[in-house]
């Protein structure tokens, strides 16, 4: 009971001081500045997945099902074998700053993306670390860590704005001091893992590790790319306010989604047992728990998110041009609203080990989510962009339940 309440207290911290860099943002630097933000926050993450190379997702999948012994010598395996791809591509983010300026349109990017460069190995590794804390059954860690990286975010964005405004520059060192914090904080408790001395080899475990995080991390990475698709596809077509407004908005729905996400880190281990066991009892009694409780407290967030959020735009005094995301913003959360049941099991084929499988489902996702934006954002703009992310909100669900059945012959909702 305490681990749910100290998760739930760490979500609301979390999307509170997410919020707030934004709100700040806007306050001080106006509707540009969130879309610059917004623009490195974008490549920062997809890039994370190349930097992870899956190792983080194959530690959720084989860690629970070890012992004790077992785990600190797969979690010190894992550690060693993603450094590796974490340097490479941060290496490859900062040749590639250039490119992001040009292709975004967006003037003195390329200085945020070398800061965002370094972020990138340090996210990947913090990515693992965090997946571990929840293995070893460290949930409140978890929560707390988690919550670290925007308060930091939230810091250092009111110590850089000027009264100039913040340039890209001192955006992109948002994300190192992020990851730095994280970092600490997650060390704290997990390194005993690493410290404390293992028998037997390394090898062994490192090469199970990363055969199944290559085959795993195209879909993580598609799940990604899939929340920040419409971001960089606008940034094509439209000017940094623009995509600023839409940030502003979907940042908002974003943070009802993450009570989802949340009760997908809760709900983790029991997952795993029932759909490697194929146990259809038990899948259906997680979901008949956790579904119903995801859809309500998504339901009362969204709900809450848009009749507040007006008032708050006028209130804090940030740019009134927001004001023009509201209906984009409805779009959004009735979107997230509707899928919030799902949003738990997202994971369900990864877990059961089958990361081929998973890939192949975002793979379809994302070619969705591309082309309705590709189509919609032409047209309509950041309301395009709006329907066209609420649309692959409902897609999904359907595509999972048809998945589960084809592949591991289980329904969601309880035996066949």
């Amino acid at each position: 009971m305490l681990a749910t309440v100290v998760n739930l207290g760490g979500l609301a911290i979390s999307a509170a001081a997410t919020l707030l860099v934004s709100v700040i943002l806007a306050n001080g630097a106006g509707a540009s500045a969130v879309g610059q933000f917004n623009q490195l926050a974008a490549v920062y993450i997809v890039a994370s997945q190349l930097a992870a190379v899956g190792i983080h997702l194959a530690v959720l999948h084989f860690l629970p099902l070890t012992d004790i012994h077992e785990r600190r010598r797969a979690a010190l395996a894992a550690l060693l074998a993603m450094l590796p791809a974490a340097t490479l591509t941060g290496a490859c983010v900062w040749l590639g700053a250039p490119l992001f300026e040009r292709l975004l349109d967006s003037p003195g990017l390329a200085g945020g993306v070398r800061w965002v460069a370094l972020a990138t190995g340090l996210f990947a590794v913090n990515k693992l670390l965090l997946n571990l804390l929840n293995v070893f059954g460290h949930l409140i860690w978890l929560s707390l860590a988690q919550a670290v990286r925007p308060l930091i975010w939230l810091l250092t964005a009111w110590l850089l704005l000027t009264s100039s405004g913040v340039s890209q520059t001192g955006l992109g060192t948002m994300f190192v001091f992020g990851e730095l914090g994280v970092l600490v904080f997650a060390l704290t408790r997990i390194a005993a893992a690493f410290w404390t001395p293992v028998d037997g080899r390394l090898q062994p475990w490192a090469t199970r590790l990363v055969r199944f995080g290559v085959r795993a991390f195209p879909s993580n990475a598609m799940t990604e790319l899939n929340t920040r698709v419409d971001v960089l596809i606008l940034g094509v077509f439209a000017d940094d306010q623009v995509v600023g407004i839409y940030s502003f908005a979907a940042l908002i729905a974003e943070g009802a989604f993450q009570i989802g996400v949340l009760l997908r880190t809760i709900i983790n281990n029991r997952l795993v047992s029932a759909v490697v066991e194929r146990n259809g009892a038990a899948l259906g009694q997680l979901w008949r728990s956790t579904s119903r409780a995801s859809w309500l407290l998504t339901a009362a967030a969204g709900l809450a998110a848009a009749l507040a959020t007006p008032f708050a735009i006028d209130l804090l005094k940030l740019d009134p041009s927001l004001h023009q995301g509201r209906w984009v913003l409805l779009v959004l959360l009735l979107g997230v609203t509707v899928g919030a049941g799902f949003a738990p099991f997202w994971n369900v084929l990864l877990l059961a080990g089958r990361p081929g499988m998973h890939s192949l489902l975002m793979l379809s996702l994302l070619a969705c989510n591309i082309l309705l934006n590709a189509v919609a954002v032409p047209v309509a703009g950041m309301t395009g962009a709006g329907i066209a992310t609420a649309l692959t909100f409902l897609v999904f669900p359907l595509l999972l339940q048809f998945a589960c059945r084809r592949v591991l012959g289980l329904e969601l909702r309880g035996s066949r």
